[in-house]
């Protein structure tokens, strides 16, 4: 299937993931956890970027981040490849660390940096490893909340200014904001797979998806095709589900991991569902 288009211009915002490979830990231990934060200190400052926001996990990480000289690949690059050889190097071990292409989703600041922010600082709840967000070590949520000491590499200003002008109030607004209610996945609204942002953000960027294609002619954007909370908004039953599910990846042209995301599946069953569904027909 064809690969989505990379998207990068002076002042992109970007919520980007990558995974182990094959699923596989990237962390062995805290020793890694320390080395990855270094590099991605250095990356940070050798490629200008302005860091929102991390979570560390044990399969995957959690970056929100700006690239004032549109420059995220260049960064990955460089984030990926040290870490990588570093860690086989370290853990006695050969070949991939990370499973494929980082994700890199576009977000709108001005309406979305908040909720991705508390999305990411959410993570270790959602997995059960923590029952709050300042429980985990290995985040920048305590440091946004003045718990911990701010890397020079972190970047905590606006986020703090969006609640208040006086930092001590902000600290705790953002607290309570992160505890609060709605804390759900705000990339259920992600648009083409790409895209998180209002209408006139979402209409702004497709001259600069259009450029992307144009460059990439393996990539692909189907700019009609419904978000994926509308293509399963009224199913009732799991047939109907795994119907939809079909559509939504030959038709619409949806990868298994944003199905997976959506459904709450791994990509594995979400792939053994789509066979067992294609050899009814």
């Amino acid at each position: 299937m064809a690969r989505k288009p990379r998207i990068e211009f002076p002042g992109a915002v970007y919520h980007v993931t990558a995974r182990g490979n094959a699923q596989a830990d990237i962390y062995i231990g805290d020793e890694d956890r320390i080395d990855f934060l270094q590099i991605l200190a250095d990356t940070v400052k050798r490629c200008g970027w302005i860091l929102h926001a991390y979570c560390l996990m044990t399969n995957h990480y959690h970056l929100l981040l700006e690239t004032p000289n549109a420059n995220l690949g260049k960064g990955m690059q460089l984030l990926a490849g040290t870490y990588t050889n570093r860690f086989n190097r370290r853990n006695s071990r050969v070949g991939h660390v990370f499973q494929g292409r980082y994700k890199a989703i576009l977000i709108e600041k001005e309406s979305h940096l908040l909720e991705v922010a508390r999305y990411v600082a959410l993570n270790p709840v959602r997995a059960n490893m923590v029952a709050h967000a300042g429980d985990y070590k290995w985040s920048s949520y305590n440091a946004t909340i003045s718990k911990a000491s701010v890397p020079t590499w972190l970047s905590v200003d606006e986020v703090l200014a969006r609640f208040h002008r006086q930092r001590l109030k902000a600290y705790e607004a953002f607290a309570r904001f992160v505890d609060g209610p709605g804390g759900e996945s705000p990339f259920k609204e992600i648009q083409w797979g790409l895209a998180l942002g209002g209408e006139k953000y979402l209409e702004a960027l497709k001259p600069k998806i259009e450029e992307a294609i144009g460059r990439d002619g393996s990539s692909t954007v189907k700019w009609d095709r419904p978000a994926l909370t509308i293509l399963f908004e009224d199913i009732t039953n799991k047939a109907e589900r795994n119907l939809k599910m079909l559509e939504a990846h030959e038709r619409y042209g949806y990868t298994l991991t944003e199905i997976g995301e959506q459904l709450g599946m791994h990509m594995s069953s979400v792939s053994k569902t789509l066979k067992k569904e294609r050899g009814r027909w």
